[in-house]
């Protein structure tokens, strides 16, 4: 093996021992000692870039490893063992570190780059095991188009040997819609001359191209004279359009932001592709049977916290089928599709029902309401009369891990879903928090008290939430709860009644505590008995320990009807040595959300964003 300290301008000799000049001239290798991360490609002619530590004969089949144990291919954020093939071109960069990124084990995949980066090492018999999400950001041609990666397996031959960009490979498919397509891409050598890589896979012929069938002609692919082919997967919606976000009407893939898993099974010459689970693709009599391990890098941003190679056999571990799904757009209510409407940025939105069934409660004295939004002629969204709650989930485009839950005000009768709900799951995207807009049960049901169904959901969403962290990349011990005004004082009630059942448990999502990390009540409201009283709400006497309180950041204006009712309850805070963080304003009111009054209320997020962040 060779140690390439540094070097450049290497156009006028061959590239690697075997290659021709032609391929010579179009590679650079740049890698500087002191920071071989940081180094940007140096432009001298060529269009494409290879990062890499050392150099083998690119036209002979790299001597494959296949596993003992388990091996970790995100061990080491360095990338020492990695080899980085960027296009110049088409690239938005070519740094390494502005490319892919491993940090507390987790890969980011940017998006930035045009092109991949594989193993040193090449493998063979693996059972190999990727967990993945996607992320906010896409670029260039994927602007609006879906999310691209994939993984480039028994990766072989010249580094760009396939259209300039690519190895000779057989990918699986990392495409929204298209998840578990196999592409079989064969490059050419120096003198022109296709690489053989090829895959046996038993088909139907489709108007959007052969489909894997188990029992269905095989046939080997690429065909004679042809030096690609796709396979793709066998439930792919035929009205499938590249469309960021697009899912089939029989994907077995989640919403973008969900937590997924590919495996992908190499034995001897078979190849087998399951999603979440799922056989969706495979093949057999692959040629090679081995070689390099590629991520693929196309205008799209994806993490990867599960990367993993293991002997085969040895993977025993099953996808959880009792995460109950997602609600498809098809199934949102009128008012669930308008609140969706309201993002400005970013697509991955998903919408979890909080209950199982038909999404409502047994239990609830008027389970058959039918949503409204009644218009005062404003053009704000405000829903009532809400049976079925559901939880709309919008993560960040840079999370953090710290999810807030948003309990919109409206008296318990109605929600103000969209100036206390959408604009302020916006403001907190932007701080790289995850927000999740509860629709809670409104109005209030004739004969209970007037929080009685809504504590129900508050209770339930902080637990499902926090059972399904992993999912949605949020920490379990960085889940808080927001409330405005009616949805204020449901933010306490989380807290001082995070220990009673206000139901009884009904599946694994409630074996999930109910207590939030952190409180944020805006402007509540129904602190004390009456709003005109000093006697703090008997639901709220019951106070927990000082050293069990979470942070608490509260605001409010003097001139607020309910500023006296805040103050009371604070004074009984303190009385228990609880911290908190009260903003007074000298003047803006009640229920003006994030929009600008002229009044000094209006910088209330100032000091929260500054409290959040020191949180």
């Amino acid at each position: 093996m060779k140690r390439i300290e540094f070097a450049y301008g290497l156009q006028d000799r061959p590239f690697l021992p075997g290659s021709s000049q032609r391929h010579a001239r179009s590679f650079l290798l740049v890698q500087s000692a002191a920071d071989p991360s940081a180094s940007p490609i140096m432009p001298v002619r060529p269009l494409l870039v290879t990062l890499t530590l050392s150099l083998a004969p690119a036209t002979l089949l790299p001597a494959a490893t296949a596993p003992t144990g388990k091996i970790d291919l995100l061990a080491d954020p360095s990338f020492k063992d990695w080899v980085f093939h960027l296009s110049e071109k088409n690239s938005l960069t070519t740094r390494r570190d502005e490319v892919a990124v491993i940090k507390n084990g987790v890969l980011q995949v940017t998006g930035k780059g045009f092109g991949y980066f594989r193993t040193r090492e090449a493998y063979r018999d693996y059972h190999l095991v990727m967990e993945y999400r996607w992320g906010e950001k896409t670029w260039s041609k994927r602007l609006e188009r879906a999310r691209d990666c994939g993984l480039l397996l028994h990766s072989h031959g010249p580094d760009g040997a396939f259209s300039g960009t690519w190895q000779s490979c057989i990918q699986a498919q990392m495409l929204e819609g298209s998840m578990g397509d196999i592409n079989v891409l064969q490059g050419k050598d120096g003198e022109g001359n296709l690489i053989t890589t090829r895959l046996t896979c038993e088909v139907e012929k489709t108007p959007g191209g052969y489909r894997w069938k188990k029992g269905g002609q095989p046939l080997t692919f690429p065909p004679a004279g042809k030096s690609a082919a796709s396979i793709r997967w066998k439930d792919r919606d035929p009205g499938w359009k590249d469309e960021k976000g697009f899912r089939g009407a029989r994907d077995v893939e989640k919403p973008a932001g969900a937590w997924n898993r590919m495996e992908v099974i190499c034995e001897g010459g078979s190849y087998r592709i399951l999603l979440n689970g799922t056989v969706v693709n495979e093949g057999s009599n692959a040629q090679p049977a081995s070689g390099f391990i590629g991520v693929q890098n196309e205008w799209a941003e994806c993490f990867m916290r599960r990367l993993e190679l293991w002997p085969i056999g040895t993977f025993k571990e099953k996808v959880s089928q009792q995460t109950p799904s997602v609600l498809p757009p098809a199934q949102w209510s009128p008012a669930d599709k308008r609140l969706a409407s309201l993002r400005k940025t970013g697509h991955a939105l998903t919408v979890l029902p909080i209950w199982p069934g038909d999404g409502s409660r047994p239990d609830d004295p008027t389970p058959a309401l039918s949503e409204s939004m009644p218009e005062r002629g404003d053009n704000v969204l405000r829903i009532t009369d809400v049976s079925k709650p559901t939880l709309h989930l919008w993560p960040a485009a840079e999370p953090n891990g710290r999810c807030v839950i948003i309990l919109p005000g409206g008296g318990y009768n109605i929600l103000a879903a969209q100036h206390e709900g959408s604009e302020i799951a916006e403001w907190l995207n932007g701080q790289g928090i995850t927000a999740a807009i509860l629709k809670y049960r409104v109005p209030r049901r004739e004969g209970l008290q007037k929080h009685t169904v809504a504590i129900q959901d508050a209770q339930r969403a902080v637990r499902m939430i926090r059972s399904r962290a992993d999912e949605f990349g949020i920490r379990r011990d960085q889940i808080g709860v927001l409330g405005f005004s009616a949805g204020g004082h449901l933010t306490m009630l989380t807290l001082h009644h995070a220990d009673t059942k206000a139901y009884e448990p009904i599946d694994r999502h409630d074996q999930a505590s109910a207590r939030p990390d952190f409180l944020l009540p805006i402007y509540p409201a129904y602190l004390t008995e009456t709003r005109e009283s000093t006697a703090i709400d008997p639901l709220l006497r019951r106070v927990p320990p000082a050293t069990r309180f979470p942070p608490l950041f509260t605001t409010v204006a003097a001139d607020d009807p309910f500023a006296p009712g805040l103050l009371c309850y604070l004074l009984s805070l303190q009385e228990k040595e609880v911290r908190y963080e009260v903003h007074i304003f000298p003047g803006g009111g009640h229920g003006k959300g994030l929009r600008p009054t002229g009044y000094p209320f209006s910088e209330w997020t100032k000091p929260c964003e500054r409290w959040l962040k020191d949180l």
